[in-house]
């Protein structure tokens, strides 16, 4: 029963990624065998009935920004994709994109299963910056902070300086402090340097 919800919370996030959130919608369950594929999910026993019933879809408005190409490109090159679980710079057990729930020594996935918890991590730290960034973001500032945010996480960034001085709209300050987080396990790390480097012009592109 805990894999199938799983397999349910996996669907919805990817329906809501795509889905326009201009208004409530309502979304057919018979919508599982088209999302199972996407996901690479297995179908539904030969026999089974398909989930019967409506739900109702998220009201966040439509001008909610999404990661672009270009930021998952980012977030991808720099996060890389390892099928073993290991522990990062900080001691954290990591696997797939820089995946760390409920990872443990041993853990091992496939290829595809590092791109779906992808596609269901990047939903998560997307809602951070609009929970938390109460100004105007272009594109590429969006992209940057989503990056951000991916590799130091929520409670670092919603206490940053960083954040701090971007709701005052102080953007070519905010940008700068992205330099200060180049630090793992207390010494510098020059793949966090390089990384912030990238970070810092996108987000000043």
């Amino acid at each position: 029963m805990s894999s199938l919800i799983e397999q349910r919370k996996q669907a919805i996030a990817l329906f809501f990624q795509h889905a326009d959130t201009s208004v409530p919608t309502l979304v057919d369950y018979h919508l599982d065998s088209f999302l199972r594929g996407v996901l690479g999910l297995p179908d539904l026993p030969e026999g089974q009935a398909p989930y019967v019933g409506w739900m109702v879809g998220n009201k966040q408005s439509s001008e909610a920004m999404k990661i672009s190409a270009k930021g998952v490109a980012l977030i991808k090159r720099w996060e890389g994709c390892r099928l073993t679980a290991y522990q990062c710079s900080a001691h954290v057990w990591t696997i797939g994109y820089g995946h760390t729930q409920g990872v443990k020594r041993g853990d091992k996935i496939t290829r595809r299963q590092a791109e779906r918890l992808f596609l269901t991590d990047i939903p998560v730290y997307e809602q951070i910056i609009h929970q938390h960034v109460t100004v105007e973001l272009n594109q590429n500032q969006f992209d940057a902070l989503v990056s951000f945010v991916y590799n130091v996480g929520e409670t670092a960034f919603k206490n940053s300086t960083l954040l701090k001085l971007l709701n005052q709209s102080k953007y070519d300050k905010a940008a700068k402090q992205l330099f200060r987080w180049v630090r793992a396990g207390g010494r510098r790390i020059e793949g966090l340097a390089n990384r912030r480097n990238e970070e810092y012009q996108l987000f000043t592109k």
